[in-house]
């Protein structure tokens, strides 16, 4: 016979500040052995395993706390400004100025201008090609 909706055959439940076995096993060895393999997963990201350094960047790596502040920078105006700016939020991250999780929002910043700025500039084209087609049609009907 199933449990009622909400209930089940432990009343108890399970007690406050029970881990399983696994849980239990997984803190063991990270307080024997977490230090080393911490500094092993730094050494192969120095070496340039991209696998090590995305493990380093994502658990270990101290979030950096955005800091509220406005950078006077000009508005973008071009594609080309848009990937200078990407180059160089990219190289400020490597050099530690900025964090990764900074770096992340200004890439995207840049990105989304250079999409919308490449849709506007097609539309102003194709908005050009359809009034010349326009007066050729219109050129067209003028002629026997």
């Amino acid at each position: 016979m199933p449990f009622a909706r909400g209930r089940s055959g432990n009343a108890a439940g399970r007690p406050l500040g029970a881990v399983n076995k696994l849980t239990r096993e997984g803190r063991r060895i990270a307080g024997k052995e977490g230090s080393t393999i911490i500094k092993k997963i730094a050494e192969n990201g120095r070496n340039g395993d991209a696998h090590a350094q995305r493990l380093f960047m994502t658990f270990l790596y101290p979030r950096v706390q955005f800091i509220d502040s406005q950078v006077e920078r000009a508005p973008l105006a071009t594609v080309q400004e848009a990937a200078e700016r990407v180059a160089d939020t990219v190289a400020r991250m490597e050099k530690g100025e900025i964090g990764i999780d900074e770096a992340q929002a200004l890439i995207a910043a840049g990105a989304g201008f250079a999409s919308a700025k490449s849709v506007s500039e097609l539309e102003k084209r194709l908005d050009g090609v359809l009034t010349e087609l326009a007066a050729l049609k219109a050129e067209l009907k003028g002629t026997p």
